[in-house]
């Protein structure tokens, strides 16, 4: 395992770690709306900060992009990109279905990853070139051909409403073709 792999999952037990904590105190947190639809609470903030103070002390030189501080990137180097809280509406509802995931990019390219599900304890990773794994097993692609037995993932438009339209006409012509959607609300877990 490489170090750059080896900061992904930590960073992701670290943050994970903080969402289990929050959710014993959920009702005393703060819940803000960044924009219509979409929210922030305490729990995904606290996540980020401790996620990126372990990865600008283990790797002072990368650039970082974070879901609720942003940040500012050149395409070269090396960026970590961190969603600290990836299933937001789902930790608000108490609905158990949500992850913490970490990535590295360098020069616009996908190195590591790594999505953690801390309420099931399993964690996803990968590294460019040695393949994906859950819990240190390999993942294997599908090796269904028959369209109509494929399990597809998804997610919908929330941020962008003005796609409904467009994204349920998809929707509708795949429903009738394909065996059956999972969307669970947290992105990450969905395509895992």
């Amino acid at each position: 395992m490489s170090q750059f792999l080896d900061t992904a999952i930590e960073a992701a037990g670290i943050g994970g770690r903080v969402l289990l904590d929050g959710l014993t105190d959920q009702e005393r947190q703060q819940i803000d709306r960044k924009r219509q639809f979409d929210f922030v609470t305490e729990v995904d903030h606290r996540s980020e900060k401790a996620i990126l103070d372990f990865i600008k002390k283990r790797h002072p030189d990368h650039q970082i992009l974070a879901e609720e501080s942003g940040g500012h990137h050149e395409r070269q180097g090396y960026l970590w990109v961190v969603d600290p809280l990836d299933g937001t509406k789902n930790f608000i509802h108490k609905f158990p279905m949500f992850a913490v995931s970490v990535a590295l990019l360098h020069d616009g390219i996908v190195t590591v990853g790594a999505v953690l599900d801390p309420i099931r304890n399993e964690l996803f990773y990968a590294e460019k070139g040695k393949g994906a794994f859950l819990e240190g097993k390999p993942l294997k692609v599908s090796e269904t051909h028959d369209f109509s037995s494929c399990l597809l993932a998804t997610g919908f438009p929330f941020r962008a409403k003005h796609l409904t339209d467009s994204y349920f006409e998809a929707f509708i012509t795949l429903f009738h073709q394909v065996a059956d959607f999972r969307r669970a609300g947290a992105a990450a877990l969905d395509r895992a």
